[in-house]
Protein backbone atom coordinates (compact mmCIF):
# COMPACT_ATOMS: atom_id res chain seq x y z
CA UNK A 1 0.00 0.00 0.00
CA UNK A 2 1.38 3.25 -1.06
CA UNK A 3 1.38 5.59 1.95
CA UNK A 4 2.66 8.83 0.67
CA UNK A 5 -0.22 9.83 -1.99
CA UNK A 6 -2.50 12.64 -0.67
CA UNK A 7 -4.59 10.82 1.88
CA UNK A 8 -1.67 10.53 3.61
CA UNK A 9 -0.59 13.83 3.65
CA UNK A 10 -1.18 16.47 6.84
CA UNK A 11 -3.20 19.72 4.94
CA UNK A 12 -4.32 22.77 6.19
CA UNK A 13 -8.07 22.43 7.52
CA UNK A 14 -10.28 24.52 9.59
CA UNK A 15 -10.07 23.28 12.99
CA UNK A 16 -12.61 23.53 15.83
CA UNK A 17 -12.94 26.07 18.63
CA UNK A 18 -10.28 24.95 21.28
CA UNK A 19 -8.24 22.88 18.45
CA UNK A 20 -4.41 22.24 19.58
CA UNK A 21 -2.16 20.00 18.19
CA UNK A 22 0.03 18.07 20.36
CA UNK A 23 2.63 16.54 18.08
CA UNK A 24 5.01 18.05 16.25
CA UNK A 25 3.86 18.72 12.37
CA UNK A 26 6.63 16.42 11.30
CA UNK A 27 5.38 13.35 13.17
CA UNK A 28 1.88 13.82 12.49
CA UNK A 29 -0.21 11.53 10.25
CA UNK A 30 -4.14 11.70 9.67
CA UNK A 31 -5.05 9.40 12.12
CA UNK A 32 -3.48 11.73 14.47
CA UNK A 33 -5.38 14.46 13.16
CA UNK A 34 -8.91 12.96 13.76
CA UNK A 35 -7.83 11.81 17.25
CA UNK A 36 -7.15 15.40 18.21
CA UNK A 37 -10.21 16.92 16.71
CA UNK A 38 -12.39 13.62 18.54
CA UNK A 39 -10.04 15.31 21.74
CA UNK A 40 -11.50 18.80 21.24
CA UNK A 41 -15.37 17.86 20.99
CA UNK A 42 -16.94 19.64 24.19
CA UNK A 43 -18.33 17.50 26.71
CA UNK A 44 -21.83 17.69 25.78
CA UNK A 45 -21.87 17.81 22.19
CA UNK A 46 -21.29 15.55 19.31
CA UNK A 47 -19.27 15.22 15.65
CA UNK A 48 -20.14 12.54 12.90
CA UNK A 49 -17.21 10.73 11.55
CA UNK A 50 -17.94 12.46 7.89
CA UNK A 51 -17.28 15.74 10.40
CA UNK A 52 -14.33 15.15 11.35
CA UNK A 53 -13.28 13.18 8.01
CA UNK A 54 -14.13 16.53 5.95
CA UNK A 55 -11.96 18.53 8.43
CA UNK A 56 -9.22 16.14 7.76
CA UNK A 57 -9.49 15.90 4.02
CA UNK A 58 -10.30 12.09 4.61
CA UNK A 59 -13.72 10.09 4.33
CA UNK A 60 -15.82 9.46 7.17
CA UNK A 61 -15.01 6.10 6.74
CA UNK A 62 -11.52 6.77 7.50
CA UNK A 63 -12.06 8.30 10.58
CA UNK A 64 -14.04 5.15 11.87
CA UNK A 65 -10.83 3.34 11.27
CA UNK A 66 -8.98 6.22 13.53
CA UNK A 67 -11.34 5.64 16.22
CA UNK A 68 -11.35 2.15 16.68
CA UNK A 69 -8.32 2.04 18.20
CA UNK A 70 -7.54 5.24 20.52
CA UNK A 71 -6.00 6.14 23.59
CA UNK A 72 -7.75 6.07 26.81
CA UNK A 73 -7.59 10.34 26.57
CA UNK A 74 -9.71 10.66 23.47
CA UNK A 75 -13.58 10.95 24.24
CA UNK A 76 -14.47 8.06 21.39
CA UNK A 77 -17.89 8.45 22.78
CA UNK A 78 -18.31 11.51 21.13
CA UNK A 79 -18.02 10.67 17.84
CA UNK A 80 -21.69 9.40 16.36
CA UNK A 81 -23.20 8.77 12.72
CA UNK A 82 -24.33 11.51 10.73
CA UNK A 83 -28.29 10.62 11.84
CA UNK A 84 -27.31 10.46 15.06
CA UNK A 85 -26.66 6.72 15.23
CA UNK A 86 -23.99 4.84 17.27
CA UNK A 87 -21.88 3.01 14.57
CA UNK A 88 -20.07 1.29 17.88
CA UNK A 89 -23.29 -0.57 18.49
CA UNK A 90 -22.59 -2.71 15.31
CA UNK A 91 -19.36 -4.18 16.59
CA UNK A 92 -20.69 -5.16 19.97
CA UNK A 93 -23.94 -4.56 21.51
CA UNK A 94 -22.39 -4.18 24.62
CA UNK A 95 -19.99 -1.01 23.19
CA UNK A 96 -23.33 0.64 21.82
CA UNK A 97 -24.98 0.37 25.67
CA UNK A 98 -21.46 1.85 27.17
CA UNK A 99 -21.69 4.88 24.86
CA UNK A 100 -24.83 5.64 25.12
CA UNK A 101 -24.53 5.65 28.84
CA UNK A 102 -21.44 7.63 28.79
CA UNK A 103 -23.57 10.28 26.30
CA UNK A 104 -26.39 10.63 28.34
CA UNK A 105 -24.18 11.04 31.22
CA UNK A 106 -23.18 14.13 29.08
CA UNK A 107 -26.78 15.27 29.25
CA UNK A 108 -27.36 14.12 25.39
CA UNK A 109 -30.50 13.27 24.99
CA UNK A 110 -31.90 9.84 22.36
CA UNK A 111 -35.11 10.72 20.41
CA UNK A 112 -38.06 7.82 20.40
CA UNK A 113 -36.22 6.29 18.20
CA UNK A 114 -32.95 5.41 19.63
CA UNK A 115 -31.13 7.75 17.35
CA UNK A 116 -29.27 11.57 19.00
CA UNK A 117 -31.15 14.78 18.37
CA UNK A 118 -27.92 16.70 15.81
CA UNK A 119 -29.24 19.78 15.62
CA UNK A 120 -29.35 20.06 19.47
CA UNK A 121 -25.80 18.41 20.45
CA UNK A 122 -24.02 18.96 16.74
CA UNK A 123 -21.14 20.79 16.82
Amino acid sequence: MRRNGPAFRCCPRKQPAGYTSIMPEAKRNKFDDIRDIARSIPYGHVMSYGQIGQMCGVSGQMAGWAMATVPMDVPWHRVVGAKGDLPAAKRSEELGRVQRELLEAEGIAFLANGLIDMKLFQM
